[in-house]
């Protein structure tokens, strides 16, 4: 009898939960589709895929003409680890795979299988099969392995476009378990429509980096009659977009800063090349006329109803104001000053300071680090300047993968 009356619960419980799956990923369903970047659309799928099945990690993979890489993981511990702006560093110049982690054997062995794979217990594994996963994975910490279950994303033409991976199945006791096909059959339900909404995601980045490389070349011109190259514009606005993430802007702002800030010098287009490329001391009028760079720049950006050269503008304004009110063109100070100009002149200063001109070489990174750091609260905001130190590992792979030619 008492068997009898647990059954009902039992049954009350697995509806319950089959619900609540449901719902979730109803849920993701309608967070898939709108129209986000890649990377934060990423996050959001890895995010819900733990909710939906408790697992102590998770890890997605996406492929590219190089391999299959990991783009994003979660565990207890680390929120997400998005390769810095993947689809960013492929328009300004970086191989997709370039940098980025290989997939572990299971993920890659899904990958090349098309077919999902459910691990109950790695330990019971033979020494001979393709996919042994190594015990020790990176992405658990203090956990043991045991369960996986991986699935790949497949496109409408058959193509696998990735692979979700969930480690160490938590039933409602907080207890590891193997995944069940049920949790099977949500994953593939998931990995379907992530298929889909990545591949919306990467036509719309197509179309975005089209717009982009057309900024690119005509930030380039004003680069080039400087004497420098289109490595600075490059390293300038992916410092930008560091900066900004650091401070917590959220990813369709550090987007549209992103491509922005390489028009931040578009008006030396129209300064005259006598004071342009002058070797020397710039006399006061010279001074003056080089200063109006900003002002062109915002004027020839003006009047757009389009968001990135709107902010563009408001870059090319302000990018030579100072904290302390001391700056051009026109001397404003403090919050006046908008924020996305904030950042840009941080960026646009440390790497002047790292960089060889024709009337001085270039400072090393710790130096020009001192020297950016000094200046909290007189020539920098110091919030902006905050978020510039603490972000000092990216800044610094950014530099070597645009180091100067």
């Amino acid at each position: 009898m008492q068997s009898q009356s647990a059954d009902p619960l039992a049954a009350r419980s697995a509806e319950t939960e089959t619900e609540t799956q449901l719902d979730a990923i109803l849920r993701v369903c309608a967070s898939l589709t709108a129209p986000k970047p890649l990377e934060a659309l990423l996050d959001n799928l890895l995010s819900e895929a733990r909710t939906i099945l408790p697992s102590d990690a998770a890890a997605l993979y996406l492929a590219d003409d190089a391999g299959l890489h990991l783009v994003c993981s979660q565990n207890d511990s680390a929120r997400h680890d998005i390769r810095a702006a993947l689809l960013n560093r492929e328009v300004l110049g970086r191989p997709g795979g370039q940098n980025a982690d290989p997939a572990d054997p299971v993920a890659s062995h899904v990958a090349q299988t098309g077919q999902p794979l459910n691990i109950v217990d790695v330990h019971t594994l033979g020494d001979d099969i393709p996919y042994r996963p190594l015990p020790d994975h990176p992405l658990l910490g203090t956990h043991r392995l045991v369960s996986i279950l991986a699935a790949p994303m497949i496109d409408r033409n058959g193509k696998t476009t990735g692979v979700l991976e969930l480690i160490n199945r938590r039933d409602t006791n907080n207890e590891v378990v193997p995944f069940s096909s049920r949790d099977e059959q949500t994953l593939a339900s998931l990995c379907a429509v992530a298929a889909v909404s990545v591949r919306n995601a990467r036509l719309r980045d197509l179309l975005s980096h089209s717009h982009l490389d057309t900024i690119l070349r005509l930030a380039s011109a004003a680069e080039f009659r400087d004497g420098d190259t289109g490595e600075h514009i490059r390293r300038m606005s992916c410092y930008c977009e560091a900066v900004a993430r650091a401070m917590g802007r959220t990813p369709e702002w550090c987007r549209t800063l992103l491509f922005a800030s390489p028009m931040h010098d578009v008006g030396k287009l129209a300064i005259p090349d006598a004071v342009l490329k002058k070797p020397g001391p710039l006399t006061p009028d010279e001074r003056v006329t080089m200063q109006q760079h900003t002002v062109l720049g915002a004027k020839l950006l003006a009047g757009s109803n389009n968001e990135i050269l709107s902010m563009a503008e408001r870059i090319a304004l302000g990018h030579h104001e100072r904290w302390d009110g001391r700056g051009y063109p026109h001397g404003l100070a403090g919050p006046e000053i908008n924020e996305e100009a904030r950042i840009a002149a941080i960026a646009d200063v440390f790497d002047a300071l790292t960089n060889e001109r024709i009337y001085k070489p270039a400072f090393g990174f710790q130096e020009a680090f001192k020297l950016i750091a000094a200046e909290s609260g007189r020539h920098f905001d110091p919030v902006v300047l905050d978020a510039f130190m603490s972000a000092q590992e990216e800044i610094e792979s950014i530099y070597e993968a645009y180091r100067p030619t």
